[in-house]
């Protein structure tokens, strides 16, 4: 994002600050009911979609020059790789965005301060709002974090993530390994009041929460593509659980896709209402269903869709690998002008179309567009990261379906209520959604159908045009962010390919075992070079959590006892470094196609399976072992 973006960002949000609809919305987050459906049921995912969403309409409601904010993603995996390769050496220094949405810290003093009841204490960095920013007692201008010199934590290597995204048996599973994965990680080592449910206080907690949403975004990307309807998505295990009551402890709402979205607090007379009947911020949430089934959708055209500039490491070395996204991959190369490679590139951007530059885009009118383009045609997309660029971003043209990007950049439009057509995308714009709103109340009610942008990236908002919030169809908006991180160069991913070509000569054709395998060494790397922290004692209080080891400590554990065998060791994240272990050798080749159907065989078992008793609060995940023990060829004693 330029310098005047997130200035337009921040200011909207001080204006939310001053009006005191901005803790409005934690009070929401911190309600029993609320927070319980929000944290201990499958609906974790979908619920702060829809909370992210109304956010977001709160913020364009500011004013006029608003009407185009969309809340900024917090690009977190790219800073990890940055930590990697030697550029930055910990949260403060590698997180622009850290930086920016909470400024220098106020002398180097631990403070304590109060908001909405809830206390927390430690070094007090200078809030987005300034001085409109004030706890309980009007001690204003600071909120305290963490430890912010602490490195990046163990479940921001790609490696975790991509395993889960790829080869999760189901979205229930998908949704309890980020949640307890990068997530609660992320929320751990920030600490403050993001340690607690009172975190949507911080500024920050929006943009994470962008980032996790993406999440999901790219996890739908990868397996359905275009290739499913509204309709199939919702029964298939890949858009929601599909057990009928999928709550994970007895005290939390029962959850099934007939749900509705449990999102309400108290008046100051102690009478609850639903967040759409709230007497300050119901106006943003009166246009959003409350039922779980309008969210499952992840589809761009849909009526609460939108579309994410996916960044560069996701879009080369995950969607677009036929070993880890098939669905994605299938549909990316028949749109794609080059041959459909042999097979996927493990060390990233191999065969890919000829770039182009895209300059940001003008006002045109809405038509019907492929995928392929990079504009869903639907006027939604999420931008990329909070660093400020005045290049033009360049994208593969045949790099993403429904709106993703391969570059970081794209362009965002608003999604109209039904009766004008949707705009179509720019190529350059916001990672934020957006659909039409009418264009009458540009700082006050919003209309039927207004859904925002959520996510831009990091801090990548567009260029806004400055329209006012209200047209039926609104005019675009884009975004000009970054664009100068790599996911084939640097020190983390030339590790990353080393890793992977020697898991293929170990296990050659086994698609789903090299996944994981590369889960555990990124985890056991991570443990010898950094070493893993604990989640903190006040996350682990307030977040209701029963083991304070995050996922990469256990994986480092099941190695150590002997329950997974782990055949390449590398003690840094250097090429050089890595070795296949002595005394292994290769495994029988087993066909990549006989791979990928043993792991649609799980997910066809899952689909039936109801998995209402697991816990997520004991962080426990399920490893996905996709393939038989015969055809991994190691020991799984598990």
């Amino acid at each position: 994002m330029t310098a005047q973006e997130k200035t337009l960002y921040k200011e909207a949000v001080t204006s939310a600050v001053k009006s005191g609809e901005f803790l409005e919305f934690t009070k929401i987050h911190m309600e029993k009911m609320s927070e319980k459906q929000a944290h201990s049921t499958c609906a974790f995912l979908l619920w702060h979609k829809r909370y992210l969403l109304a956010y977001e309409n709160m913020l364009r409601a500011q004013g006029a020059k608003y009407a185009c904010v969309t809340v900024p993603f917090w690009d977190v995996m790219k800073d990890y790789a940055s930590m990697i390769d030697g550029k930055c050496k910990d949260i403060y220094s590698c997180s622009k965005i850290v930086q920016e949405l909470g400024g220098t810290m106020d002398e180097a003093r631990d403070l304590s301060r109060t908001v909405l009841g809830v206390t927390v204490s430690g070094p007090c960095y200078s809030t987005v709002a300034g001085s409109a920013y004030c706890d309980d007692y009007q001690q204003c201008g600071c909120l305290p974090r963490g430890d912010l010199t602490m490195q990046l934590p163990s479940s921001c290597d790609y490696s975790g993530l991509f395993n889960n995204v790829a080869y999760s048996a189901s979205f229930e599973e998908f949704t309890q390994n980020l949640q307890n994965g990068i997530h609660n990680e992320v929320h751990s080592v920030i600490g403050g009041f993001m340690a607690t449910f009172t975190s949507p206080a911080d500024t920050l907690f929006w943009s994470w929460h962008a980032t996790v949403d993406m999440m999901l975004y790219i996890y739908h990307q990868c397996h359905v593509a275009t290739a499913m309807s509204d309709s199939e998505i919702r029964q298939s295990v890949y858009g929601f659980s599909q057990s009928n009551d999928c709550r994970y402890s007895s005290d939390a709402p029962k959850v099934n896709t007939k749900s509705q979205i449990i999102q309400q607090s108290a008046n100051k007379q102690g009478v609850m209402f639903s967040a759409s009947k709230n007497e300050i911020i119901g106006k943003y949430f009166a246009s959003l269903p409350e039922e779980i089934a309008e969210y499952i959708s992840y589809r761009p055209d849909g009526k609460y869709g939108y579309t994410y500039e996916i960044p560069e490491a996701f879009n080369k070395q995950l969607l677009q690998s036929e070993s880890l996204c098939r669905t994605y991959w299938q549909e990316w190369t028949k749109r794609s002008s080059v041959p459909a490679p042999t097979s996927a590139p493990s060390t990233g951007g191999k065969t890919k179309a000829p770039p182009k530059t895209r300059a940001p885009p003008k006002s045109r009118a809405p038509k019907t567009q492929s995928p392929d383009a990079g504009d869903d045609g639907n006027g939604k997309v999420k931008p990329g990261d909070f660093e400020e660029s005045t290049k033009k971003p360049t994208k593969d043209s045949a790099s993403s379906l429904s709106g993703s990007t391969d570059g970081d950049s794209v362009s965002v439009g608003d999604l109209p209520k039904t009766k004008t057509p949707k705009p179509t995308k720019k190529a350059d714009a916001v990672k934020g959604s957006s659909n039409g709103a009418d264009d009458e109340d540009a700082a006050g009610s919003l209309p039927d159908g207004f859904i925002p942008g959520v996510g831009t990236p990091e801090w990548a908002d567009g260029s806004y045009n400055g329209s006012s919030l209200g047209d039926s169809v609104r005019s675009p908006c884009h975004v000009i962010s970054d664009g100068d991180f790599s996911a084939k160069s640097g020190k983390y991913w030339t590790w990353y390919g080393q890793c992977r070509k020697n898991l293929e000569t170990v296990f050659p054709g086994n698609i789903t075992e090299i996944a994981r395998q590369m889960e555990y060494v990124g985890c056991m790397t991570f443990g010898s070079e950094f070493g893993i922290k604990n989640f903190t004692d006040e996350f682990v209080t307030n977040f209701r959590i029963q083991d304070k080891r995050p996922i990469c400590q256990k994986r480092v554990e099941e190695v150590k006892e002997g329950k997974c065998e782990v055949v390449v060791e590398t003690k840094k994240f250097s090429a050089e470094a890595v070795q296949i272990l002595p005394g292994v050798t290769p495994k029988p080749a087993v066909d990549p196609d006989a791979a990928y159907q043993e792991y649609k065989h799980r997910v066809s078992l899952e689909s039936g399976h109801d998995n209402s008793k697991k816990s997520s609060n004991a962080a426990t995940t399920v490893i996905s072992v996709a393939v038989t023990m015969a055809a991994a060829g190691i020991a799984l004693l598990m």
